[in-house]
């Protein structure tokens, strides 16, 4: 209120991210979509590129803890394709442990694999982007035969989101 009172959008912004990745956390997931989905309005709104791919980041997050994966695929995608043009590119780590999630939930355990090998790869993936993707590939890893897990470290180094959306 105090915000909206002094004018400043980009501040309403941010906090509306942050209050939804609070409820994300708290399990209230259709709450956090509709904090996400307003502070993707209050950003484009001021023409904020990063901020839209962080609320596109989020209403893909809270697609994917509500099982609608169609819908977060393609928020990720969007937030995804967003922060890569503009050069985000911690932000586009995040998203890409985001995607991997998603496709662990859809049972792509060996794509997951790939994107996690990309993040701790990437000098610029953050601290917790790093400690995310290295949580995910333990989870792939009882999923995974080793023959599966060396392809997907070594081998190609794209995933291919059409096939979540199907």
């Amino acid at each position: 209120a105090i915000r909206a009172e002094l004018g400043d959008p980009e501040g309403i912004a941010v906090a509306l991210v942050h209050l939804g990745q609070v409820s994300l956390f708290q399990g209230e997931v259709a709450r956090a979509a509709a904090q996400f989905q307003q502070g993707l309005g209050s950003y484009t709104e001021i023409g904020d590129r990063g901020g839209e791919a962080t609320a596109l980041l989020g209403l893909g997050m809270a697609a994917t803890a509500a099982g609608d994966y169609r819908s977060a695929a393609d928020h990720l995608s969007a937030a995804l394709h967003l922060s890569a043009r503009i050069g985000f590119t911690a932000r586009t780590n995040t998203i890409m442990a985001a995607v991997a999630e998603l496709l662990l939930a859809v049972g792509q355990p060996q794509e997951t694999v790939v994107l996690v090998v990309l993040i701790l790869r990437d000098p610029a993936s953050d601290r917790a982007t790093s400690e995310r993707a290295r949580g995910l590939l333990e989870r792939c890893q009882p999923q995974l035969t080793p023959d599966q897990i060396a392809r997907a470290t070594y081998g190609r180094q794209t995933v291919d989101l059409p096939a979540v959306r199907a």
